[in-house]
């Protein structure tokens, strides 16, 4: 049963640690950093239209779920670990949802706060900002989750970025040469990311339930990643707790 008690306390420690954690901070004020550059050159042209912001605040919203959403709670929970407080915590008897919740949700608010602000930088019209947000905010739970199981996963901070380094290869990268690369269109197809793409794309050209058959394969793929991301993460957390 989940324990509002444990929930908090583990909510407000990550509140008071955030603003000291220059990692973190760096990692929520990149993605931002790009969208204000890549809007100042690319965008400055009118005739670029809906479709060319959105290939703009895709990349930038790709860096965000893989670095934000991803990597920075991998760290914070790499972080637990070499200060032992994580082996604390599994024996003190902290569930895998409490302790990802009590990590997580902070985590998750700034991204999506960082995913609306690079939604207005780039300037796409607010009647698309409704569903950009319900397209994008699963996303963020589910990199969240796969950040969590780098964390769990990875011995220490360094290691992170070691192991982590095919997630953001993954899930940033190929979806960005999709449309450059047969090979890489194949591979993307299978891709959470990719798939939230022609989500936006299909919103954006106002056909997002024109083709149900389309719209159901999306979101196909994002909730089987999904759930393989969940089952993976509270895998790995048990699994620690049997070594601790």
């Amino acid at each position: 049963m989940f324990n509002w008690m444990r929930f908090s306390a583990l909510f407000a420690k990550e509140r008071k640690d955030f603003a000291k954690n220059k990692n973190v901070l760096l990692m929520a004020l990149m993605p931002l950093g790009f969208c204000l550059l890549y809007a100042n050159l690319f965008l400055s042209d009118a005739s670029m239209g809906a479709m060319g912001q959105w290939e703009v605040l895709s990349l930038c919203l790709g860096m965000s779920l893989v670095m934000m959403s991803g990597y920075s709670i991998g760290m914070m929970i790499a972080e637990e670990k070499e200060k032992m407080t994580l082996r604390t915590l599994l024996l003190s008897g902290v569930r895998p949802l409490e302790f990802f919740a009590g990590k997580a949700v902070l985590t998750i608010l700034i991204s999506i706060v960082v995913n609306i602000a690079m939604f207005f930088i780039v300037g796409l019209d607010p009647s698309f900002l409704l569903g950009y947000v319900l397209i994008s905010t699963p996303m963020v739970i589910m990199m969240t989750i796969l950040g969590g199981l780098l964390g769990v996963i990875s011995p220490n901070q360094m290691a992170t970025g070691v192991i982590g380094l095919p997630l953001m290869l993954l899930f940033l990268l190929i979806p960005s040469f999709a449309n450059f690369n047969a090979t890489f269109y194949k591979i993307a197809a299978f891709l959470p990311t990719q798939r939230m793409n022609l989500l936006m794309q299909d919103l954006l050209q106002n056909s997002l339930f024109k083709s149900s058959g389309d719209f159901m394969t999306h979101m196909f793929v994002i909730v089987v990643w999904f759930g393989i991301s969940l089952f993976s993460f509270m895998f790995a957390y048990k699994k620690v707790g049997i070594d601790a």
